[in-house]
């Protein structure tokens, strides 16, 4: 990997980590995060995240972690986590 790229990937990696201190999430492998969904009307449901996007085992919500991040500021997600 070049440096470039590395340096790229440990920004990415610092933006999901700080996101999930955040909100509390917790750690399930090195990269990857998980915490309740907030897009889910039920209790329980399981938002996975990491620097590559974010995906709900239940209600299927996906997409890149920036869109993640943005609806978490624009809305105030952090009361449903």
């Amino acid at each position: 990997m070049n440096p470039k790229e590395e340096i790229r990937k440990e920004t990415e990696n610092e933006v999901v980590f700080q996101l999930a201190k955040q909100i509390n999430a917790r750690r399930y492998l090195s990269d990857v995060f998980v915490t309740n969904c907030p897009f889910c009307k039920e209790e329980n449901n399981w938002l996975i995240f990491n620097a590559r996007g974010y995906h709900c085992m239940s209600c299927k919500a996906d997409g890149e972690i920036e869109e993640l991040i943005e609806r978490y500021q624009k809305h105030n997600l952090n009361k449903h986590f």
